[in-house]
């Protein structure tokens, strides 16, 4: 695919919500950030379809790496 922001956002808030739980207010320290981006719980995301590329719609998958993401 090609739409690399939505790419980023998608994986950027399972890391949030899943891995960080922003819900909880943690202290938004180096350390978190590397856990929530960098760790193997971390999520990733690919972009499956994409209209820019002739597809219908554009298609955003996230999977945690550790997972075969």
């Amino acid at each position: 695919g090609c739409c690399f922001l939505c790419t980023g956002g998608v994986a950027g808030i399972m890391n949030l919500l899943w891995v960080g739980d922003v819900t909880r207010k943690p202290d938004l320290t180096l350390e978190h950030y590397e856990r929530l981006f960098s760790g193997p719980d971390s999520f990733s995301a690919v972009e499956r379809r994409c209209r820019a590329k002739g597809d219908d719609v554009c298609e955003f998958v996230a999977e945690r790496r550790g997972f075969g993401g």
